[in-house]
């Protein structure tokens, strides 16, 4: 399961993007670089993957996907962002359609998964979250505290 109103606080938080700025999307916002963030993180977790398993690229993306797979519903938002950000070379349990993807819609995706593990019961969303995209969540809060402020 992934966690009690996990939809619930997702659906939440793509409405807390799209009411928190007046012209559009906060998560679009070009005050912000959260698509070029969310990129960078991806490719640091790529990196420290090869690094600390002494894999190819290739190998540690496919190591990645069964990551994703190992308590998979805690990582339902990872699982979504990866496959957008890898044009769908990670994949976990949890996605949108191959043709969902692009720059806008990863970030609004990415504004609403971090906001729905910040209501989470369990911790472990978020523990996940913040390994995986540390300097995107810190600019989460950012957009958050300018945006609501």
């Amino acid at each position: 399961m992934r966690g009690y109103a996990n939809t619930y606080f997702h659906e939440v938080g793509h409405c807390m993007d799209d009411v928190s700025d007046l012209n559009d999307y906060t998560s679009n916002d070009m005050d912000y670089d959260f698509i070029e963030t969310l990129r960078e993180d991806y490719e640091n977790y790529v990196s420290k993957v090869q690094e600390e398993q002494g894999l190819t690229t290739e190998q540690a993306k496919e190591w990645i996907g069964a990551w994703l797979e190992e308590e998979a519903d805690m990582k339902n938002g990872i699982s979504d962002l990866l496959k957008g950000l890898s044009n769908s070379e990670v994949k976990g349990k949890w996605s949108h359609a191959d043709e969902y993807y692009n720059d806008t819609s990863i970030e609004r995706e990415a504004f609403a998964h971090f906001f729905e593990a910040g209501m989470s019961y369990k911790p472990q969303k978020m523990i996940y979250i913040l390994e995986v995209f540390p300097k995107s969540y810190k600019m989460f809060n950012e957009m958050l505290e300018d945006e609501l402020s």
